[in-house]
């Protein structure tokens, strides 16, 4: 959901809010996208 959530903050464009955003992330970079991005702690 960060990954959503800061897409949505810096693209104003993108989507309406989060679940708008959520929508529009994985229709456009797949599930695997929301993960690409987490690395172990």
């Amino acid at each position: 959901m960060e990954v959503v959530k800061v897409r949505v903050q810096t693209q104003l464009a993108f989507a309406r809010g989060l679940s708008d955003g959520l929508r529009k992330f994985v229709k456009a970079e797949g599930y695997a996208g929301l993960y690409k991005r987490i690395v172990p702690l």
